[in-house]
């Protein structure tokens, strides 16, 4: 149960960095068009896009109501990559404990 909330709280942490990421790329014309359609938010919409779009692309889901331009391609590249791996190593930290575990 350990594992499962280390994974979940990393996950939250990831999220949460990149949205802060994508929402201070905002300031400098970056930003995340919605629906194909570039849209003025003000500040605290732009904060609830950015973690909505932070977390859709680590979580793989990919809705594709709100994309990236600029080099916020790159960085949700990133994440969805970290998003990719990080299950993995989940589960080789669980079969890793299993194995200890059984030697013991």
């Amino acid at each position: 149960m350990e594992l499962f909330y280390t994974l979940l709280i990393i996950y939250i942490i990831v999220i949460l960095g990149f949205g802060m990421i994508y929402f201070i790329l905002s300031f400098q014309d970056i930003i995340l068009v919605e629906y194909g359609e570039m849209r003025q938010v003000d500040i605290i919409g732009s904060a609830v896009h950015s973690v909505y779009f932070s977390g859709v692309t680590l979580l793989t889901i990919g809705y594709g109501d709100i994309t990236p331009l600029g080099i916020g391609r790159a960085i949700a590249l990133i994440e969805a990559l970290i998003g990719y791996v990080l299950p993995t190593a989940f589960v080789l930290k669980l079969v890793q404990s299993q194995q200890v575990s059984k030697d013991e």
